[in-house]
């Protein structure tokens, strides 16, 4: 399409891909923890005995839950681990 018709690319050195890499992923570890908090909620619930109503009825309903009665900052909880995690295996 340009002018320079060569197939070329650079490769860049680790020094700048790792820790682009981890950022990106820390990023995403840090924007989709609520919701692995709330699935994770729902799974240790199980399945309510009949006539009893769950504490958590969905994702959505499990972090406002979660935000109102622990506090929004308990959608957040275990995020060190997470990031230590993605700064070691996606860097």
């Amino acid at each position: 399409m340009g002018g320079d018709s060569s197939n070329t690319q650079k490769v860049l050195p680790i020094w700048k891909t790792f820790p682009a890499s981890a950022f990106s992923a820390c990023t995403a570890e840090l924007l989709t923890l609520p919701f692995d908090t709330a699935k994770v909620r729902l799974q240790l619930q199980g399945t309510p005995m009949p006539g009893v109503k769950p504490k958590y009825t969905g994702l959505i309903g499990a972090v406002g839950t979660i935000a109102k009665e622990e506090g929004a900052a308990a959608l957040w909880k275990g995020w060190q681990p997470g990031l230590h995690r993605q700064c070691r295996s996606s860097g």
